[in-house]
């Protein structure tokens, strides 16, 4: 008996730590790809942000509300640089 309840809760964890590495993966390309992408294909920024939703949407399946908000303000933290130097060159052009 205390066996089953050993395996169950090795596999509770492995099953934990595997869900937080693919979303930590998706997080970090989806970054990579807007930190090396040119800053003025404004477009295909727009079309990545819409790629954050699915790590939020199963952090928010698998970890509950704290888990999509945890890992909606750290793809916040993770995209500002990008985004407000975006905004800054769309103004220097405009003026």
């Amino acid at each position: 008996m205390l066996n089953l309840d050993q395996e169950c809760t090795t596999h509770n964890r492995v099953r934990i730590l595997f869900d937080l590495i693919s979303i930590g993966s998706i997080v970090v390309i989806l970054t990579g790809i807007h930190y090396t992408n040119y800053h003025y294909e404004m477009n295909f920024h727009i079309l990545l942000q819409f790629g954050y939703y699915l790590p939020v949407i199963y952090a928010a399946m698998r970890f509950g509300p704290a888990g999509g908000i945890v890992s909606g303000l750290a793809i916040t933290l993770l995209i500002l640089p990008v985004m407000t130097n975006i905004q800054s060159l769309r103004l220097i052009i405009v003026i």
